[in-house]
């Protein structure tokens, strides 16, 4: 009975054995999160990551080291379902040194991929055998799924014409050169080795063994088919070092079956399929301030979280060289004002939008602003502060007056997006409308007494010194002489200016007129400036005995005081701010003036 039993046991143990081997391991199971490889095109980055609780479920976010970029998740998709191309890059060991059984096994499963590559796929297949240690690897073909039915069985043919007849292996050589030139850009690229994982190059591509660093830091994963060597006296250390430096996952970023059979070859090749496309997602991430803004190579450092189940994992391509964020997209948007409202008795919110870019430079400047009134006398409503909301993308603008009840304009300049290319604002005038403001009417004869009050003074002088000269026609009057130096004096009056020039210079003049001086562009004038927008002759300083007097020649521009628009002769009072053209002029009188001009 108890012999029964041990037999029943170990049948048991063994039937326990043989399932254990057979059981189909995922390599999610066996693996951390993993970044096979990723893409950099600002502001977007492609990531395909496999491993451990990957899932479409899962949360991710990528950042990079040391910057302050954010990034949101815009897709996550199993790669099987993603519609992207994957380009197999195939190094085949054809040497005398593989299993001879697995070669033609290896044969076979390189005839089943050629066949069911998709047609947006592609396959390079190379041989790296060599008849010495300083060959080259060998093309085999190049083909891709577009490919008619005679070009996919010429490549079958080649494959089936393969022989394992070669003396040495050039694969570190093959390797090294290949991953310091491949692009993965425009689609997945894996590595596809199938080897034994022995080497026999010679030169400077073998030296302390150049491959190791060039796998750590390639922008492709390397993926193998592991076959048994059968050389009589193989080259331990090599293979060694493959295994350890170049199939480890922890650098290949990538998987290999080492196989003992040829089973496991046709096992290979399905498990290498199954991670590809089952078990690697594709991620997709935007910059959340749409900024195309690039980083060195030595910047581009990736890092990808992702929480799921409760539990955290990491993963990084933070070698130089595994990812670029170098190439950024071409940004056309150019901001523009979306939309204008009044906000206040003196304040409207204007809206600007990027259509890529979140982020605008110059939006908080008031200068880049022009809010003109559409009446008779186009008044510039001046800005006094600008307060922004950022998540509403608005710019409320606030004025030293209150609106006027009618039609206006806001033109914007120099606001630019946060782009590579600047882009700046358009530059058309948008019109907005004010309801609820004071009368236009009303408040230009407020502003008009404001400002010519001094008329009213003179009349009231004028008035009043009729009435003493009738006064006085009745009394015998006594006749005074006054000199003709006097008189000539009483025209000549000494004024000082303070030029403001369009390019914020600031110089002050002291000028003796006697009877008027010119201001234009014309050299012929007192006082000329290279300003387009002044006229030859702009306006006229005139002195009198009682006052000195501004009047606008007929320009195109106009000449404004204190703002306003003059349409005849007006009188300067001391501290009135002329503006023509670009340039400013600040008036002051000078008591006591001589017959000197400083400049």
């Amino acid at each position: 009975m108890g012999k029964r039993i041990r037999k029943i046991t170990y049948a048991f143990l063994i039937v326990a054995l043989f399932t254990a081997l057979n059981t189909k391991v995922s390599y999610a199971e066996r693996k951390q999160l993993n970044i096979e490889q990723a893409v950099g095109n600002p502001p977007e980055i492609t990531a395909y990551v496999n491993g451990e609780k990957v899932s479409k479920d899962a949360e991710y976010t990528a950042s990079f080291k040391g910057k302050d970029i954010e990034f949101e998740t815009k897709s996550v998709t199993k790669f099987a379902k993603a519609d992207k191309p994957v380009r197999y890059v195939i190094f085949l060991d054809n040497s005398k040194s593989v299993d001879e059984k697995q070669f033609n096994e290896v044969k076979k499963s390189l005839v089943n991929l050629r066949k069911k590559i998709r047609k947006i796929d592609k396959m390079e297949l190379y041989t790296v055998g060599a008849d010495s240690k300083h060959g080259n690897k060998v093309e085999v073909f190049k083909a891709d799924g577009k490919s008619d039915k005679k070009s996919r069985d010429k490549d079958i043919k080649k494959i089936n014409k393969l022989k394992r007849n070669k003396n040495y292996t050039v694969l570190y050589r093959s390797i090294t050169k290949k991953l310091t030139t491949v692009d993965n850009s425009s689609e997945r690229t894996v590595m596809f080795l199938i080897t034994d994982g022995e080497d026999d190059s010679a030169g400077k591509d073998k030296e302390d063994y150049n491959v190791n660093p060039a796998v750590k830091k390639s922008k492709v994963p390397v993926y193998a088919v592991l076959l048994k060597n059968v050389s009589s006296k193989p080259n331990l250390s090599k293979i060694k070092n493959t295994k350890k430096n170049i199939l480890n996952e922890n650098y290949s970023r990538g998987y290999y079956k080492d196989c003992s059979s040829t089973k496991d070859v046709k096992k290979g090749f399905k498990e290498i399929n199954r991670i590809l496309f089952d078990e690697t997602y594709v991620l997709n991430f935007r910059a959340v301030d749409g900024s195309n803004k690039t980083l060195s190579l030595s910047e581009s450092k990736l890092n990808i979280v992702m929480k799921s189940g409760g539990k955290t994992k990491e993963a990084a391509l933070d070698k130089e060289g595994q990812f670029e964020y170098t190439n950024s997209q071409k940004d056309t948007d150019r901001p523009k004002v979306k939309s204008i409202e009044q906000s206040g008795d003196n304040s409207i919110k204007v809206k600007i939008e990027d259509g890529t870019t979140k982020n605008l430079t110059g939006a908080q400047d008031k200068s880049n602003y022009i809010v003109r009134f559409k009446g008779k006398d186009a008044k510039v409503w001046e800005i006094s502060n600008i307060t922004v909301n950022e998540q509403e993308h608005t710019y409320t603008l606030f004025f030293k007056d209150k609106f006027y009840t009618g039609s206006y304009t806001l033109e914007c300049k120099n606001i630019k997006d946060d782009s590579v290319e600047k882009n700046t604002i358009k530059t058309d005038k948008v019109k907005f409308e004010v309801k609820d403001g004071l009368n236009p009417t009303a408040e230009g004869i407020k502003q008009a007494v404001r400002t010519y009050w001094w008329i009213l003074v003179v009349l009231i002088v004028i008035v009043i010194g009729v009435i003493t000269i009738i006064v006085i026609k009745k009394k015998p009057a006594n006749v005074v002489e006054v000199p003709a130096d006097d008189l000539m004096k009483a025209d000549s009056k000494l004024i000082r200016l303070i030029i403001t020039d369009r390019t914020g210079k600031i110089r002050e003049v002291e000028w003796n007129v006697e009877g008027s001086i010119f201001v234009g562009r014309s050299n012929i004038c007192n006082i000329y400036f290279d300003d387009d927008r002044l006229s030859r002759q702009h306006f006229a300083i005139e002195v009198t005995k009682m006052a000195c007097y501004i009047e606008d020649l007929e320009t195109t521009n106009s000449t404004f005081v204190n703002g306003v628009k003059i349409t005849g002769k007006r009188m300067l009072l001391d501290g009135d701010v002329i503006t023509a053209g670009r340039e400013k002029f600040e008036f002051h009188s000078v008591e006591n003036g001589g017959d000197e001009q400083v400049g």
